[in-house]
């Protein structure tokens, strides 16, 4: 063959198609050029002398790795997710759901249905933390047979409190009839 391998002979006046250098858009485009003897083959595009498969044209340095057109890398050094784009890079910061645990107990806490929060020092998550307050609920009835005569105030601790809390949350059907009574009241 009178071409290269890789390459084939112009028919058609046919220029190769060159890679776009980083960050350039759009797609390569081929042009009339009658005096080039041979282009690459079909699939193949000009990278400097040689051709190349248009994916080597557009990939990322990112770092000390290298990503291919459309690859991503997780940077957890700096907290993002590293793409890339036709030979350009971008970084989009991780969200709460893409970090990892910082601790064993985060996820524990997680599971037993605490937020997610990110560590303000580090590319991790923890349980968010609601403070510790104290609450009062008015209850007017006990169950539907007995009526108090006066509503009495039962306090609670609400949040991430320590257990020995010797005041824990009223049961969720006081909470409604309270509710109920005060709605009735008003």
């Amino acid at each position: 063959s009178l071409c290269p391998s890789g390459q084939r002979y112009n028919e058609f006046g046919e220029c190769d198609e060159q890679c776009y250098s980083a960050g350039s858009l759009g797609q390569p485009q081929r042009q009339r050029c009658p005096e080039q003897a041979c282009v690459c083959a079909r699939g193949l595009v000009k990278r400097g002398d040689s051709c190349v498969p248009k994916s080597e044209c557009y990939k990322c340095s990112s770092g000390n790795t290298t990503l291919p057109d459309g690859g991503y890398s997780v940077d957890l050094a700096a907290c993002q997710i590293v793409t890339c784009d036709k030979g350009r890079t971008s970084a989009v910061p991780l969200s709460v759901d893409q970090m990892p645990a910082c601790s064993l107990e985060a996820v524990e806490r997680i599971a037993q249905s605490a937020p997610k929060a990110k560590d303000p020092n580090r590319c991790c998550y923890r349980a968010s933390a609601s403070a510790c307050s104290r609450e009062e609920v008015s209850i007017s009835k006990l169950d539907d047979s007995c009526l108090l005569t006066s509503p009495i105030r039962v306090p609670h601790c609400r949040g991430q409190c320590p257990q020995a809390s010797p005041l824990i949350a009223p049961r969720r059907s006081d909470v409604v009839a309270a509710e109920v009574a005060a709605a009735d009241s008003s």
